[in-house]
């Protein structure tokens, strides 16, 4: 099978060459155009192209369909063009098929047009404010800068931030920010070891992180204010304490869980909590010896070096595994107790981010942005205990309100439905 390709200045063919194309027995034909669609409407635009009447008339058709250059097109239609696609730099309109046959256009100073046979990828992948067919679409590594190499592993993508990288940056000693999973891009700098359980923050991360017990206090006396105005006061008070990630999971029986913090119960032991920032963890840790004084609620443990919108999240969690025990709730199953308290976590968020305080500074930018992170976290998790309990103590809180769907669980020990 020939495929005929055609160089137009704007006045007149230039070049022909003759080639085989494999992909169908179809004639095909190229025709490029080197200033605007209108230098190819005059005289039907293609009678020299030597293609059957009834092609070249049709070509003439679509040309004469396109109201735009492609460099004007604004992804709302317009004559024959459907939509686009950007590949090296170029910006490819598509036609719409017609009589088996699709016009393509390119601007980079000069328009390309092309007639191809039947095209048979539909589906477009898309990069910033630019669409791609997915074979044309090659995504680089924001951590790298090289192309994402195409493997049955895909890529790492993290949604919220819009950030992709290669699959070998998750094993290959690239540093990831344990609050945000960002991966430090090549060539940077800023990545703060922790020096506990291989956790590293990022910049923006570390400029709020709360690294040591007494300085989490005004902000834990805040959350009880936000429990109060709920009706819902922690009456006894219970300690707060930052500990570091051994401590925390000494405390935990289930150990293949993401813990940030934990309400100690029903125990009294001897614990290291972090009273200074310091680097080496026994110059960072002091014993603190947790008490039943209330006979119930020993403390509330957070893992420190934990932003503070994401160490306010964990208090409020664990302020309501406190409020339930000190109120006499019976036990209930993981994922109602998670559940709801993941839904007053999230409360405490979207109280902290639409609040005037949220508008006046109260929290940076960053800080903002992280907080949505952490709700989308919440919204979208995968795990059977924290996610799907979630969802469920949301959808009946939203349904028949706090104060009843608290009463529901006192009387039964689930949610109401």
């Amino acid at each position: 099978m020939a495929m005929a390709t055609i160089v137009l200045s704007p006045q007149n063919i230039t070049r022909a060459i003759m080639s085989s194309s494999r992909k169908t027995n179809k004639r095909i034909v190229h025709v490029i155009g080197l200033n605007s669609f209108g230098g190819l409407k005059a005289n039907n635009g293609v009678i020299s192209l030597g293609l059957p009447l009834s092609t070249e008339k049709c070509f003439s058709n679509i040309v004469s369909s396109l109201k735009t250059t492609s460099s004007s097109y604004k992804g709302k239609g317009g004559g024959a063009l459907s939509s686009t696609c950007n590949a090296a730099g170029e910006i490819f309109t598509i036609a719409s098929i017609i009589n088996g046959l699709v016009l393509v256009g390119v601007a980079i100073g000069f328009v390309l047009l092309r007639i191809e046979g039947f095209v048979e990828e539909q589906e477009f992948a898309s990069c910033g404010r630019y669409p791609y067919h997915k074979s044309c679409y090659r995504p680089k590594c924001d951590v790298c800068k090289n192309i994402v190499p195409s493997n049955p592993l895909g890529s790492l993508t993290n949604p919220f931030w819009k950030q992709e990288s290669c699959p070998s940056h998750a094993h290959d000693g690239t540093p990831r920010c344990t609050c945000c999973f960002r991966f430090q891009p090549r060539g940077t700098k800023g990545y703060i070891d922790l020096h506990d359980a291989n956790r590293k923050l990022c910049p923006e991360c570390m400029d709020s992180a709360i690294m040591v017990t007494n300085k989490c206090q005004p902000l834990y006396a805040e959350i009880h204010q936000f429990y109060e105005g709920l009706h819902m006061p922690v009456n006894k008070r219970v300690p707060l304490l930052l500990v570091e990630n051994e401590q925390l999971y000494a405390m935990v029986s289930n150990k293949s869980l993401d813990i940030k913090g934990v309400c100690v119960r029903y125990m009294e032991s001897t614990i290291n909590i972090v009273t200074k920032q310091h680097t080496t963890p026994e110059k960072r840790t002091r014993p603190f010896k947790l008490t039943l004084d209330n006979g119930i609620v020993s403390g509330i443990l957070i893992l420190f070096g934990l932003p503070r919108i994401l160490t306010g999240f964990m208090i409020a969690h664990e302020m309501m595994h406190a409020w339930m025990n000190l109120s006499g709730y019976e036990p209930m199953s993981e994922e109602v107790e998670e559940g709801i308290s993941q839904v007053m976590g999230h409360m405490w968020l979207e109280c902290e981010l639409s609040s005037s305080s949220s508008r006046n500074g109260r929290w940076s930018n960053y800080e903002r942005k992280l907080g949505e992170f952490c709700k989308y976290q919440v919204e979208v998790s995968p795990c059977p205990i924290y996610g799907n309990g979630f969802r469920k103590a949301h959808q009946a809180v939203q349904k028949f309100g706090l104060k009843k769907t608290l009463q529901h669980m006192r009387r039964t020990g689930n949610f109401p439905f």
